[in-house]
């Protein structure tokens, strides 16, 4: 991952790839942005791995050591529409979106709802 602070710290790659839609791969374009922690942060994304992996009583890969200093997004959204700065906004506007209706699910119960089939 050494490469990818020197290349993609704060900048992105075009890639194309595939994703399964209704089970059948399609062709995929887009762009990977790269952003590296800040050391507190780093060190808590690491702190975390290690839980999980002892939680799951597996070692922990040198890989995962080095990837925790990093979020690594992907998004088809073009770079003239919305920069490398702005999609990481984005995404952490998305997460505290994420994070409210976890709460509103978690104080209403509507978390817990009967399923049922029609």
């Amino acid at each position: 991952m050494a490469a990818v602070e020197t290349a993609l710290c704060g900048k992105e790659k075009s890639v194309h790839g595939a994703a399964m839609v209704n089970e059948r791969f399609i062709a995929v374009s887009g762009r990977v942005c790269v952003y590296r922690l800040d050391g507190k942060s780093a060190d808590a994304a690491l702190r975390k791995a290690k839980y999980e992996a002892s939680r799951k009583q597996r070692v922990i890969r040198a890989t995962t050591v080095e990837g925790s200093k990093y979020v690594v997004l992907f998004t088809i959204v073009p770079e003239r529409d919305v920069s490398v700065g702005e999609v990481f906004s984005l995404y952490s506007l998305r997460w505290q979106i994420e994070l409210a209706f976890k709460r509103m699910k978690s104080l209403t119960g509507f978390g817990h709802l009967p399923k049922t089939t029609l």
